[in-house]
């Protein structure tokens, strides 16, 4: 799966920043975008991935970026 090709570049965005553990007012603030903005990206990412399941998505969201990237997960100091 392509993932850069099936999201837009700020849904890629958000799923990175979802996958490295930040929160939905957090990438709202940090890309300087509405709360619902996030929310709606967010949605519209786990449809794109057929995730249904929204406790469980931000979970799968991660680990299918990962896996598409190649990259080794990073955890926020702030996780530690």
């Amino acid at each position: 799966m392509n993932l850069e090709k099936l999201l837009t570049r700020q849904q890629f965005a958000i799923l990175r920043m979802v996958a490295t553990g930040y929160s939905n007012s957090e990438i709202a603030r940090k890309l300087v975008i509405e709360l619902r903005t996030v929310e709606r990206h967010i949605s519209d990412i786990r449809e794109k991935l057929g995730l249904t399941e929204a406790s469980s998505g931000r979970v799968l969201m991660a680990n299918s970026y990962w896996r598409y990237s190649g990259e080794v997960p990073y955890v926020p100091e702030r996780m530690t």
